[in-house]
Parts: structure tokens; sequence; C-alpha cells
């Protein structure tokens, strides 16, 4: 907890907050105290990073649920339609992973990898503006919810430019049966949260029925 409080920063990186400790040194939620040394600063920035881990225990799956939750659409190169990538829209045929490519949910045309590239990077170049209800739109990303002073980005290795969709299929193929690397995959190429299967105590079930509601309504 000493580190932590040292010394005020304007600039706060917090980098894999899922692997942080729940409680440091009896002081509380170390995010929780890192913040305080921005506070100093009208300008400060935080910035949270991580791949998610387990559903309903994963602390940035909370810090992009609390935030404008903003995902990445970038164009199709045959038709321009916009919209989330999602795995399900990678194919490829039977016992082929290595001819893999992702198709768009608007025409269903397959995307090489010289198209997917191009596309992302069309994405980066698009003009960043506000609609009619308060969401931000900007450089591929949409918001889904109104900004609040929290921009919250989730992505997964599908907007990639160093991850070929060949590879990541591979990966899937790889993780089949194995519950463990499936959870990873998950996490890690796909950017979502784990939920946990098979028996669990009456507590946990209570607990994955929670939901949120905002303060003083």
């Amino acid at each position: 907890p000493g580190e932590l409080a040292m010394r005020p920063v304007r600039i706060v990186l917090r980098d894999e907050v899922d692997k942080y400790p729940e409680d440091v040194g009896g002081e509380g939620d170390p995010l929780a105290i890192i913040a305080e040394r921005a506070a100093t600063f009208w300008n400060h920035k935080i910035v949270n990073a991580c791949s998610p881990t387990v559903e309903g225990r994963s602390r940035i799956a909370r810090e992009y649920e609390v935030g404008d939750q903003r995902v990445f659409e970038p164009p199709c190169p045959h038709c321009g339609h916009r919209e989330e990538m999602r795995w399900e829209m990678v194919r490829w045929p039977e016992g082929k992973p290595d001819e893999a490519m992702y198709h768009c949910p608007g025409c269903g045309a397959g995307w090489s990898e010289p198209e997917r590239q191009r596309a992302l990077k069309a994405a980066g170049k698009l003009p960043e503006f506000i609609d009619e209800n308060g969401y931000h739109h900007g450089y591929g990303w949409r918001a889904t919810k109104p900004f609040n002073g929290h921009a919250s980005f989730r992505a997964s290795k599908l907007a990639s430019p160093w991850e070929p969709m060949p590879k990541l299929a591979e990966k899937w193929v790889k993780a089949q049966g194995d519950v463990q690397l499936l959870k990873a995959f998950m996490n890690t190429q796909l950017a979502e949260t784990w939920k946990e299967k098979g028996e669990a105590p009456e507590w946990q079930r209570l607990y994955e029925r929670r939901e949120l509601y905002d303060r003083n309504v």
C-alpha cells in the first residue's frame, strides 16, 4: 500500500487489473488506492487494461460495464457494412482451419487477410462525432451507452493486425475438449468472460443472478 500511495501522478496506467489482489495490506482495493494518486490533477487520465477472466469476478469486465461500452466496427471491404466482429463469423472448410476467413454479417463475403488488414486501417480513418442520442463514434469505435466521463473499449483478436484468422482458427480447434485451453481462448483471444459451469454452491448461483442499478435513482 505504501508504494501505491507514495506520490501524486497525473497519468495512471493500470495493466492486467484482473490479476490485482482484492485487498492490499488491509487498506482495500488497490484500484481505489491508485486512483487517489491522480485526484490532485484536474486533467488526470486513468487507463485500465486487461483480458477479462471469470464472469462475476472480472475487474476489467466491471470497468467496461460502467463505461460507455464502445465496440470496434471496421467497414466491410465489399459492401461497407459495419458491425462488431464476432467469432461466429469466422468460418472454414471442415478440417481446414488454415483456410479460415472472417465473413461480413451484412453481405456474407469472406475477407482475405489483406482485405481484413485494409478494413482495420480504414476504420482508424473514420471521423469522430456524437450522434443524436449522445453516443460517441470515431476511428472505428461506436459507443453503446452515453458517455459519462468513462470511455470503455472492447476488442478481440479479430481486430488485431498481428493475428491472422487461420492462426485463431487453429487455436480454437486445439482448445476443443480442453476446458483450460478453451477458457484461455475465450479470455485472451475473444476478450470474453468465462462462465463457470457445473455444480456450484447456492451463494454462487445467487451471485451470478445479480444486476447493476444506478445509484440515487
